[in-house]
């Protein structure tokens, strides 16, 4: 890498980083301070290899900030989706009933996969379910439990009623088809924060639907949706459903230093903490945060995020 440009210097014991992380997966982080042609691999003036592990670190911090928030998420989905369907349907088998999904095929499909996490998990709620019962199904708040997203998301999307699936939606402030998009979306991002693949400078192939007339306030700019910045911009709107007032204390970072924005920005706190609200469309103001407020990594990582 020193023989095509990359200064190494900056980085004690660079090998051995190397080692530890291998180059195929920082080069993910390299790729921006690569000449054009990039094809020639070569690196433009005063690009570091300090300046690329600042990236890497900042994707980490990226990615366990977002999966935070998905958490919170993905509990609220699963237990509005669960609620709802059994007081609709009055029926607390609803999940593994045929009558309730629109195609028997996609039905089936399901089906087999909760058959297959059913077969394999080893929850004790599951296992007590089984020793107690004659059920052939445990009902489907325990199912929604040890299924992955996307499985229940295509559950969703084959639900029979459509007024069913516009009352979930609706929970959440959106159209059945903006739902699916967006929960497609969130399942898609968590697979990448669950698999630690790089998030910073990520374009999704699959783009999101956008809201014609949201609830809530949504940006007004134009924003590329594959860009992470728009799936900043989807959890902020689900958080602010299922959390609208969420404790100042539950903040993304805290830091010992106090910090300013300076100006009116809506995220950070004057004291410890840059508040829960920092999926804002103001995330943009966290890029003039002083580098010590939080990490050295956030000021170019950040920006990076947000414009690349």
């Amino acid at each position: 890498m020193e023989g095509r440009g990359l200064d190494c210097s900056d980085v004690s014991d660079a090998e051995a980083l190397l080692k530890s992380i291998g180059y195929y997966r920082l080069s993910g982080y390299l790729y921006p301070f690569l000449k054009i042609p990039k094809e020639e691999h070569l690196f433009k003036v005063k690009s570091s290899l300090g300046k690329a592990i600042q990236l890497y670190d900042f994707d980490r911090d990226l990615r366990l900030l977002i999966f935070n928030q998905i958490e919170r998420i993905e509990i609220a989905v699963r237990s509005a989706i669960v609620n709802i369907s059994c007081a609709e349907t009055n029926d607390v088998f609803w999940m593994t009933n045929s009558s309730c999904f629109a195609h028997l095929d996609k039905f089936s499909k399901t089906k087999s996969l909760i058959d297959k996490e059913l077969q394999n998990t080893r929850e004790d709620f599951i296992n007590h379910f089984n020793h107690v019962y004659d059920n052939p199904y445990p009902p489907s708040w325990m199912i929604s439990e040890i299924i992955p997203l996307g499985v229940l998301t295509r559950i969703y999307e084959n639900i029979a009623s459509n007024q069913l699936r516009k009352k979930i939606a609706r929970y959440f402030g959106l159209t059945v088809p903006v739902f699916i998009s967006w929960m497609t979306i969130i399942t898609l991002t968590r697979n990448t924060c669950c698999h630690h693949a790089r998030l910073w400078n990520r374009y999704l192939s699959l783009r999101a639907l956008a809201m014609n007339r949201p609830s809530f306030p949504w940006v007004s700019n134009d924003v590329v949706q594959g860009k992470v910045f728009f799936t900043l911009c989807i959890l902020k709107h689900f958080i602010d459903v299922v959390y609208p007032r969420i404790p100042k204390q539950w903040g993304f970072l805290k830091s010992g230093k106090s910090n300013s924005c300076g100006n009116s920005c809506t995220m950070c706190e004057t004291s410890t903490a840059i508040a829960p609200h920092f999926l804002y469309w103001h995330i943009l103001a966290l890029c003039h945060l002083s580098i010590d407020t939080v990490s050295a990594t956030w000021n170019y990582g950040l920006l990076q995020v947000c414009i690349s």
